[in-house]
């Protein structure tokens, strides 16, 4: 080959690499420079900083026990107080905002299109025709384009799936509500109970004296003496049993607020729930549920869900559109060639088949599991409401007739000593039956209010009202906190 020859081919490959090249170059550096949308930072967890953190907000809450500080100073721990608490620094509610708001996050970005495709590289030119080898540069850039909508359907099944997850938080919080006020129930009970079993000790403690005194004025004997003795040792078991009553329930209010227990204020005079005077309609709450249960709340919501995401598969069968260009020299010529092009795959085989079916079967799956929930919920309300009914004459009975008997028994028994027709041990026995009668109507209450707080949880809403000046304010913190939600 001559060196013109050489000489002509070399500036052939030189002009054919001119517009090719040029581009690329150009590209290259703006390749990359949509990746710095956000840079990873490392947060480390301090787990010895998160415990010490939390051991500090603990303790820096002000309720203390009414018996641990002078008359008139106590902080009282009302109901409402207690729900705030509830919704600040309960761990479970904490954990269901952070899912919820990890959902929202991902529904608050639009679904972006899908990203060019660029390709670049060398052609190469070699064979008899070809004066000598030749390389030349060429670029591509493809774009697709979704086709029936699967970025709005995207869209609508990220909102779905925060929205399912808004809902379960605002749920979990409505039945951790419904737990709170339970267990505030069972405290204040246990309270009173332990009062009362103070008291019973105390007067089992004079009936001991007294039938000592008999034993020395000839009313009595050894035997009643022991008698009395061993009363009053069971009583005061039955006080501890009481006190280990109490420190279960505080330890159980305490920990749904993420409160140390010591730290847990006294309660307010008037704590237990105001009784209905007539009972609640059953048929009536039934026709409710399914706006107030939280599982079929939920499972509406994951039905939702699983509707666009069947509607997410179904568009999925159709083919996306590819459209493409490109440049590129030609080996030994002093030119380029552009190209364009249009693409999309052959809907023949592939059309998303076992996506929608499996999408198809999991909504009909969510809509058993709904009616399932809502078999169920009705069941259980059916339940509570009986038990309510039952708890409520078994309250009423020992009040009404049990109680009135066992202090007429009392008065008889005082009236009756003087006449020589009742000795003291019968008094003290009579005096005896009206604490555990007392005790019983105690417990009856418990009962009854714990009752009522399982016909809440089965409706999943609250029906009673405990205190009258702080309610509103209650229910209001609950619509607050199902807003933010």
């Amino acid at each position: 080959m001559s060196i013109d020859c050489k000489r002509s081919a070399c500036e052939a490959e030189q002009r054919g690499t001119r517009v090719p090249g040029r581009v690329i170059a150009a590209i290259i550096p703006f390749m990359f420079a949509g990746c710095a949308f956000d840079e990873y930072q490392r947060v480390p967890l301090e787990s010895t900083n998160v415990v010490a953190e939390l051991v500090e907000q603990r303790s820096a809450l002000s309720f203390v026990r009414a018996d641990d500080v002078s008359e008139g100073e106590a902080e009282a721990l009302y109901l409402h107080q207690a729900a705030l608490l509830l919704h600040e620094r309960n761990p479970e509610l904490r954990m269901t905002r952070a899912q919820y708001e990890t959902a929202a996050a991902v529904a608050a970005e639009s679904t972006p299109f899908p990203n060019p495709k660029l390709e670049f590289g060398p052609e190469f030119g070699f064979g008899p025709d070809a004066s000598s080898p030749y390389t030349v540069p060429f670029l591509r850039l493809g774009v697709t384009i979704p086709t029936a909508g699967k970025r709005s359907k995207q869209d609508e099944r990220n909102f779905a799936a925060a929205e399912a997850l808004r809902v379960n938080a605002a749920t979990r919080c409505g039945e951790l509500y419904l737990e709170l006020r339970r267990k505030y129930t069972r405290l204040a009970v246990a309270r009173a109970r332990v009062v009362m079993h103070e008291g019973i000790v105390a007067a089992a403690n004079r009936s001991l004296q007294a039938s000592k005194l008999l034993v020395e004025a000839g009313g009595a004997d050894a035997l009643d003496v022991s008698l009395f003795a061993l009363e009053h040792a069971r009583e005061r078991a039955r006080l501890l049993e009481s006190e280990q009553r109490e420190s279960d329930a505080e330890s159980g209010l305490a920990g749904m607020m993420a409160l140390d227990v010591r730290k847990l204020g006294a309660l307010p005079s008037r704590t237990l729930a105001v009784m209905p005077e007539a009972g609640m309609d059953v048929a009536a709450l039934r026709e409710r549920l399914g706006e107030t249960h939280p599982a079929l709340l939920r499972a509406a919501a994951q039905y939702e869900l699983a509707e666009k995401e069947l509607r997410l598969e179904v568009a999925k069968q159709y083919p996306d559109i590819v459209l493409g260009g490109g440049l590129a020299g030609e080996t030994g010529e002093d030119k380029t060639l552009a190209d364009l092009s249009i693409g999309f795959n052959l809907p023949i085989f592939d059309l998303n088949q076992q996506g929608i079916a499996r999408a198809r079967a999991h909504r009909e799956e969510v809509r058993t599991s709904f009616e399932a929930a809502a078999d169920r919920a009705l069941g259980e309300l059916d339940r509570a409401h009986r038990a309510a009914e039952l708890a409520s004459e078994r309250h009423r009975v020992l009040a009404e007739e049990v109680l009135p008997a066992a202090r007429n028994n009392v008065d008889v028994a005082y009236r009756a000593l003087p006449a020589g027709s009742a000795d003291a041990l019968q008094v003290l026995d009579a005096e005896r039956s009206l604490r555990q009668v007392e005790l019983e109507v105690l417990d009856a209450e418990l009962q009854l209010q714990l009752a009522w707080s399982d016909l809440e949880l089965a409706f999943g809403a609250p029906l009673l009202v405990f205190d009258e000046e702080h309610e509103n304010e209650t229910s209001g913190a609950q619509s607050a906190d199902r807003g933010e939600q």
